[in-house]
C-alpha cells in the first residue's frame, strides 16, 4: 500500500499555492485507470515489486490524515485511505498471515506513520495480518528556520499545528491512544511520532534533506543562501540532530526496525531510479528494504539494516547521484571521506 507524497495544505491560500505548484497532482484527473511503473519501489526488481499494489494518490492534499472540511474545502485523506484499503482487502481476500507493507514518501510517509499502529485495531485491516512500515522521508525536526523566516510556509512545526487546528483530526492522529503526547500536532511530526511506533518499520532519511532545508530557507540549490559558512553551520546542525535522533530510535536500538541515513541533498526517492541505484556505504534503498523484510520474516537470523553515513560535509556521500559542484560557486571539487562504525547491510 503506497501513499503518494507531494506537500500538503491547510487553508484556501495554501491550497491555491499547492494547486499552482503541483497542477493536476491535486486532482484525481491526474490518475488514469492504469499506471505503468518502471522504476522505484513498486517496479520489477524491488522487494515488493511482485506484490499486489494499492496506490493511493495525494489529491486530498492533507498528508492522508484528514476527514473534515475547512474554508469550503474537503480534506478527506484518512477516509479515502481507510475505504481504499478495506476495499482492496475485501476483493483480494486479505486475511490472517498475509504480509502487508504500508508505505509512502514525503507527505505519504507522514500519513503512513500516523496510520501504521491503528489500521488493524480500527478494522481497516483484518486481525492477524503481518504489517510492516516503509517510510521514506517523514522524519521532520522541530528547528528554528534559517535567516529568521517564521511564517507557515517556512516552518514545518507551524504547518503541522495548522493542519491539526483546522481539521480537528485528533482522533485520526491517535491522541490519547497510540499517540499519548500532550500536543496533538506532535502526533503528525516525525521527530516525536516515530519513537512511539509499535509496528516494525524501515525508515529512510537524508540528514541533509532538501525538503526540510528548502522549506526553512525558502530557496533550493543552487546557489545556496549566503553567507555560506553561516548556512553550512545551520545545515550541519540539522544533519547532526537528524543523525542522532534516527540512531536513538528505540525500535532501531532494539533491532526491531531498520534505518538508512544518507548525506545526499535529496528527498523522497521511492519513485525514482535512485531507489535502486543510489547507494549509502554501498547499500541502496532497495537493498535495505529487502534486508528489512527478510529480517521481519525471521529469515536465517537476518538483522534489520542499520546504515548511517557518518561523513561530515554537505552532500559528502560517495554514492550521492547529484553533482552539486556543477551548480554553483559554493561547491568545489574536493575529496571527502565517508566512514561509519555501523555494520553495513548485506
Amino acid at each position: 500500500i503506497f501513499l503518494e507524497g507531494g506537500g500538503w495544505c491547510w487553508d484556501r491560500d495554501s491550497c491555491e499555492w499547492r494547486m499552482w505548484k503541483k497542477g493536476l497532482e491535486v486532482s484525481d484527473a491526474s490518475i488514469g485507470r492504469h499506471i505503468v511503473v518502471t522504476e522505484g519501489v513498486m517496479a520489477p526488481g524491488s522487494p515488493v515489486g511482485d506484490f499486489n499494489i494499492v496506490y493511493i494518490p495525494h489529491c486530498t492534499s492533507d498528508s492522508h490524515i484528514g476527514d473534515a472540511e475547512f474554508g469550503g474545502l474537503p480534506f478527506r485523506g484518512a477516509r479515502v485511505l481507510r475505504k481504499a484499503i478495506s476495499h482492496a482487502g475485501a476483493i483480494g481476500g486479505l486475511g490472517a498471515g498475509d504480509l502487508v507493507v504500508l508505505g509512502g514518501m514525503s507527505a505519504g510517509a507522514r500519513g503512513a506513520m500516523v496510520h501504521l499502529d491503528s489500521l488493524i485495531s480500527s478494522g481497516t485491516l483484518p486481525e492477524g495480518v503481518r504489517l510492516f512500515g516503509y517510510l521514506d522521508s517523514p522524519f521532520h525536526l522541530e528547528m528554528t528556520p534559517f535567516v529568521g523566516l517564521d511564517d507557515d510556509r517556512h516552518n514545518l512545526k507551524l504547518e503541522a499545528q495548522m493542519i491539526v487546528e483546522r481539521l480537528h483530526n485528533e482522533d485520526i492522529l491517535g491522541v490519547g491512544g497510540v499517540c499519548p503526547l500532550n500536543e496533538a500536532w506532535k502526533c503528525a511530526f516525525g521527530e516525536y511520532r516515530m519513537p512511539l511506533l509499535k509496528t516494525p518499520f524501515f525508515l529512510k532519511a537524508s540528514v541533509y534533506d532538501w525538503y526540510q532545508l528548502g522549506v526553512a530557507q525558502d530557496v533550493h540549490c543552487c546557489p545556496f543562501p549566503g553567507p555560506w559558512d553561516v548556512y553550512a553551520t545551520w545545515a550541519d546542525e540539522f544533519a547532526n540532530r537528524t543523525r542522532g535522533a534516527m540512531l536513538a530510535l528505540p525500535q532501531v536500538r532494539s533491532g526491531k526496525s531498520g534505518i538508512l541515513g544518507s548525506t545526499c541533498y535529496d528527498h523522497a526517492m521511492s519513485q525514482k531510479p535512485e531507489f535502486a541505484e543510489q547507494k549509502t556505504l554501498g547499500v541502496s534503498m532497495q537493498d535495505a528494504l529487502r534486508q528489512a523484510l527478510e529480517s521481519f520474516a525471521g529469515r536465517d537470523g537476518t538483522p534489520m539494516p542499520k546504515v548511517m553515513d557518518m561523513c561530515t560535509q554537505f552532500h559528502c556521500g560517495e554514492g550521492c547521484s547529484k553533482d552539486l559542484a556543477s551548480h554553483g560557486r559554493f561547491f568545489a571539487q574536493a575529496e571527502v571521506s565517508t566512514q561509519s562504525s555501523l555494520p553495513k547491510a548485506d
